[in-house]
């Protein structure tokens, strides 16, 4: 029978009992059988309580929040290390008061109510502390500033816990965690930079140099970082750490720096059989490459490219047709129509293949029918004229449920025609380093282009950004969708919650000085919305 309450205890269930009880469940706790451990320990605790054995509630209460928060009931947890504060703190128990408050931030933490986890360090815990695990309770301070955006607190703890951790015995779990450190507090300079690059526009983007410790120290972390991994092992994790650093490079326009550590990544991925990876950090090295006109130096990758995706059974038809789809776009450029002819057809026969229409399968018909053009092949032209003409209507079929435009966009961006950013709706993009960083990168480079109104979209990784706007409104959002989603579907979202954020905030879009503020309620505005009229 199962004991919730003091009215469950029978009269025979003695305090003699409960103790031993109590001594069977910690028996059980220390050989990690949980759940037998917390019956018993549970029942005890009641019998405690009915005879005012208020140390024996206490060790009874810890042990139980302990036993809830290992078997991740995180909110169960809580309560009762809620419970155990109380009790230490009427008992002036020094250690449980410590332990307890401690605990309750680190539960706080695991269910992501960051700024209450923040005031019980900030206000709860003297200083300093004596019986929390010091590198612990640093390392989790840290993290808990970090998801808070407070970078230079989390520096600050980042870099006591490392201190810690250098001190501590050789061990392979220590170097896990040093690592761990290194990477985190790498990351903590990387986005103080990101930060400010929201906030400051288009203009930052040419003003690097001022960021060049920031950026130095974050390097040194991560190659600080990289050197621990390899020698325990941890190949996936030096993929995304390659990536940010290649991010970096490209940010003070040290490409050949970035091309290499894209490089090391793309090698790692390949190595490591994380296909949906490399053909991620394929699309940024190519992005690169193109941008720096380096066109034979394309051809060599993307052939490579869709080699190793062939030799190993990679059947993703979307990405092998865009690599084709690239390669063809590359010969036209470099005035070989017969070889770009021959990358289009195999593009197409691709994109024939996929259950849903996409706008690249439109922009290969395209293609082929300009080559057919140039060459007077009027029966050729009529042929993919027709496909191309089936295809638009297919495209054109096109209904979006109000409750299903988030699934077509993951996130977007408002931002003003000068860069600055004034309201973002990004649930994804905050948990991922490389997604908002490669996201930036490519702002850079296209903020000629985007100052001109002239942007088209581009892929990063798996996914595509694609832009809207209107004439004389001085701003343009951009929107993130999984790259196999219809580029014409996204737009017509991007297109709704542009009209909609014009309609509600153009007095302040048009005498617009810096003042984000009034943009912030956006994000319940967005809910009434009717996405299916336009």
């Amino acid at each position: 029978m199962k004991i919730d309450s003091q009215e469950d205890i029978e009269p025979s269930y003695s305090l003699s009992i409960a103790v031993e009880d109590f001594k069977q469940g910690v028996q059980l706790y220390q050989n990690r059988n949980l759940k037998a451990a917390y019956t018993l320990i549970q029942k005890a605790l009641l019998r405690f309580e009915i005879e005012k054995q208020y140390k024996l509630v206490m060790e009874s209460t810890y042990l139980i929040a302990n036993i809830l928060f290992q078997m991740e009931k995180f909110k169960s947890s809580t309560k009762y290390f809620e419970k155990l504060t109380i009790i230490a703190q009427n008992l002036q128990h020094e250690k449980y008061i410590e332990l307890s408050s401690f605990m309750l931030a680190y539960c706080m933490y695991k269910n992501k109510n960051y700024k209450d986890a923040f005031e019980i360090f900030e206000n709860n815990i003297n200083y300093p502390i004596k019986f929390v695990n010091p590198l612990q309770f640093f390392t989790f301070r840290a993290r808990t500033c970090s998801k808070l955006g407070y970078r230079e607190q989390a520096i600050e703890y980042y870099n006591d816990a490392i201190e810690i951790c250098e001190k501590s015995p050789d061990g392979k779990q220590v170097e896990a965690q040093l690592a761990q450190l290194f990477y985190d507090l790498g990351l903590e300079h990387y986005y103080k930079i990101l930060n400010e690059l929201k906030a400051s526009g288009f203009s930052y983007y040419d003003d690097f140099d001022q960021w060049s410790t920031e950026f130095s120290q974050s390097i040194n972390y991560f190659l600080k970082t990289i050197k621990i991994w390899e020698k325990i092992g941890e190949i996936r994790k030096i993929i995304t750490i390659y990536q940010i650093m290649g991010n970096i490079y490209g940010y003070i326009k040290d490409y050949d720096n970035q091309i290499e550590y894209y490089e090391k990544a793309l090698h790692k991925s390949e190595e490591a059989n994380e296909f949906e990876q490399y053909i991620k950090i394929s699309r940024m090295l190519i992005r690169v490459l193109t941008g720096l006109h380096r066109y034979n130096d394309l051809i060599k990758l993307i052939q490579k490219i869709i080699s190793v995706l062939n030799q190993n059974g990679v059947n993703d038809l979307l990405s092998i047709g865009e690599f084709h789809l690239k390669l063809g776009k590359i010969h036209v450029g470099l005035k070989d129509p017969d070889s770009a002819l021959l990358e289009f057809i195999t593009a197409l026969h691709l994109y024939q293949r996929l259950k849903i229409p996409i706008l690249e399968h439109k922009t290969t018909l395209e293609q082929i029918i300009q080559i057919y053009k140039n060459k007077n092949d009027k029966e050729k032209i009529s042929y993919y004229s027709q496909q191309l003409s089936d295809l638009n209507n297919k495209l054109h079929e096109l209904i979006i449920p109000q409750e299903n435009w988030s699934i077509i966009i993951k996130d977007f961006w408002v931002i003003t025609d000068i860069g600055i950013e004034i309201f973002s709706y990004t649930p994804e993009v905050s948990i991922n380093p490389t997604l908002f960083g490669g996201f930036i990168s490519a702002l850079q480079s296209l903020s000629e282009e985007i100052s001109k109104k002239k942007m088209e979209s581009f892929v990063i990784g798996n996914f595509r950004y694609s832009f809207y706007y209107e004439e004389n409104k001085p701003f343009f959002i951009i929107g993130r969708a999984d790259v196999q989603e219809m580029e014409t579907k996204v737009i017509k979202v991007l297109s709704i919650l542009y009209r909609r954020f014009y309609k509600e905030y153009s007095k302040y879009l048009h005498k617009f000085s810096g003042n984000v503020s009034p943009f912030q309620n956006f994000g319940k505005i967005i809910k009434t919305i009717d996405f299916n009229l336009v």
